[in-house]
């Protein structure tokens, strides 16, 4: 008995691994479309003109334009509200700071602000910060990402562990 591929159409016989297609490069290719309807039918439709805008690369260029000076300026307005520079070591660049939850919940935290669905990082935590007014009783401190990183994979900050093997004084004695 002979079978026709779903994908080129070719008559094959029954008995080999697959019913639908003929090859391993036609199950490949099958595979693809059927996956890509199902993601089309969840992505968010746009119309024309959102379609044409978005298309054309100085449009683009403008949108991703926009869009860095909007997340700036959020991620600005955040850092200010909880201090505008690492509580840590002092850096003041705004480029390298970021937000910490001094009492290492913030997955659990990020999961309360968000029941519905993923935990948001980033902008979108910054904007629902910015939405509830900034609440200062979150344990939220502002760190750069060195003092951040550190903090997260030695649990403590070089700098604060500088501090606590230097005597007060030894320094002015050298």
């Amino acid at each position: 008995m002979l079978n026709r591929c779903n994908e080129c159409k070719k008559l094959f016989p029954s008995w080999t691994r697959s019913i639908h297609y003929c090859s391993d490069a036609c199950r490949v290719a099958g595979r693809k479309k059927v996956n890509r309807k199902a993601f089309d039918k969840f992505r968010p439709k746009r119309n024309a003109s959102e379609r044409r805008f978005l298309s054309n690369p100085r449009n683009r260029e403008k949108r991703m334009a926009y869009l860095r000076d909007r997340n700036l300026k959020i991620k600005e307005e955040t850092v200010e509200a909880y201090g505008s520079i690492c509580s840590c070591c002092g850096e003041d660049e705004i480029k390298f700071l970021t937000l910490d939850h001094s009492n290492g919940d913030g997955g659990k935290h990020r999961r309360e602000l968000f029941p519905n669905g993923r935990p948001q990082t980033g902008v979108k935590f910054y904007c629902k910060l910015k939405n509830l007014g900034y609440p200062q009783d979150l344990g939220l401190v502002v760190l750069c990402q060195n003092c951040h990183l550190a903090k997260d994979k030695y649990g403590i900050c070089p700098h604060v562990e500088y501090e606590a093997y230097v005597k007060p004084g030894a320094a002015a004695k050298e």
